[in-house]
């Protein structure tokens, strides 16, 4: 019998990295593959309960630590987990520490291929110098990549200035596509250490085998074939991968322990048909105290019941516990089961940052979404929602950073206004959730 294929799978530290990457190495071993994950030491809490998880399902999966030496900006401690983006290029660049224990478990186990975050472009060296095939994981969808790389060929190091409210037009791409100045990192403007970083991320996929990304050609069809075709990459279309999780069980926890999932359920059984907003900003998203009360007063003025998962920032909710004991809203504190409640047939809209893990999975429930991004590649697949897809309407601030407090207030009317007026979306957005399962 011929020895089982064994893949090492290397995420980001960060939620919205760990959590597909558990669930593609789950995929893999529904195969018979066997599959190791990779992480610094110590073990963040969030990928042994991951994998903890995957093993009480019947699916092993292997964890193996990497020592992480001390780094002088900080303790290893510190740095195996993204927990704000302000240090993602410390974070990015203190894990490159682990290069040489990772190619003494390469040299130790052998694997067949291994499968790396974009973020982890030295990776890529590591594998090549053992002759181990290396595989790119995108947190992104085909559309960001897509934009990125017209925004560089087109945009960065052009000296092109372009003032805040100007409309910048991103040339090349299946369908027009335009942003606000505003809306952009200054990395697309002028080079600097961030692009530099991305054009690592870059070279080191053009130098690996290919790319898996979690998506599927339903939704992004064209750039599917534009990143193929025009960028000339080689990838793989594995999602939505939240779907390999089937059962209630699965579902409560994935990515976290839920203890409030039956009555956040009763809750929404109680509620009509497409009647209830469901809002979350991710893991790494906070709002201001002043943004977060209008949002609340957008979310009560609105003709619709409401959902809010919050991350820490219970103290500044002010009166909205009334709201709740009125049965229009409920607050989730803490980590809230995402894909069971945006697949609720209340819910009919969903407040998001335009993280892709959320918009694959809401394009995929069929919900419509009222995009609010904020960093990183949010904006991007703002565009993919609100442009090309059409299952959304904007309503965030429009403004790209990290720093909330920099940025204008978003009234409550407003919300309101948009919480109220997706009718249309809805029934296109419907039609997808049915290409999907069909």
């Amino acid at each position: 019998m011929a020895p089982r294929l064994h893949i090492f799978f290397f995420p980001l530290m960060a939620a919205g990295h760990i959590i597909p990457m558990v669930d593609i190495a789950r995929l893999f071993v529904g195969r018979g593959v066997k599959a190791t994950l990779l992480a610094p030491a110590p073990k963040p809490p969030l990928l042994d309960h991951c994998v903890k998880k995957a093993r009480d399902l019947g699916q092993h999966i292997d964890l193996l630590l990497l020592p992480l030496p001390p780094s002088p900006t900080g303790s290893p401690e510190r740095l195996t987990f993204l927990t704000s983006p302000a240090m993602s290029l410390e974070f990015f660049r203190a894990l490159e520490h682990l290069r040489e224990p990772l190619e003494r478990a390469l040299r130790e186990h052998r694997p067949n291929c291994i499968i790396s975050d974009m973020f982890l472009p030295w990776t890529a060296d590591a594998a090549r110098r053992l002759g181990i095939p290396r595989l790119v994981f995108h947190g992104m969808g085909f559309f960001p990549l897509c934009v990125l790389d017209s925004l560089d060929r087109h945009l960065t190091g052009s000296n092109t200035r372009f003032g805040d409210s100007d409309v910048v037009v991103v040339p090349g791409l299946p369908h027009p596509v335009s942003m606000k100045r505003s809306q952009l990192h200054d990395s697309v403007e002028t080079r600097n250490d961030f692009s530099a970083f991305m054009e690592r991320i870059t070279e080191s996929e053009i130098g690996s085998h290919g790319a898996v990304v979690n998506s599927f050609f339903e939704m992004e069809a064209d750039y599917v074939d534009h990143y193929r075709d025009v960028m000339g990459r080689k990838a793989w279309h594995i999602g939505p991968v939240s779907l390999w999780n089937r059962d209630a069980d699965e579902l409560a926890e994935r990515g976290g322990a839920s203890d409030n999932y039956r009555s956040i359920l009763t809750w929404l059984d109680s509620k009509p048909s497409n009647s209830v907003v469901y809002v979350c900003f991710g893991s790494l998203c906070h709002l201001t105290a002043a943004q977060l009360h209008q949002l609340g007063f957008g979310l009560e003025a609105s003709s619709h019941g409401f959902i809010w998962a919050i991350n820490g920032d219970e103290q500044h909710l002010g009166g909205r516990q009334e709201v709740e004991e009125r049965g229009k809203g409920l607050i989730v504190r803490g980590w809230g089961p995402q894909r069971p409640i945006l697949n609720h047939r209340a819910v009919g809209a969903f407040i998001t940052h335009c993280g892709w893990n959320s918009v694959v999975e809401a394009v995929s429930a069929g919900v419509p979404m009222i995009t609010w991004p904020m960093f990183a590649e949010q904006f991007y697949n703002e565009k993919l929602v609100v442009q090309v897809l059409r299952v959304g309407v904007s309503v965030g601030p429009g403004v790209w950073g990290m720093e909330q407090e920099k940025k204008p207030v978003v009234g409550g009317a407003a919300i309101a206004a948009a919480s109220s007026n997706l009718k249309a979306l809805y029934a296109f957005a419907r039609s997808l959730d049915r290409g999907i399962r069909d």
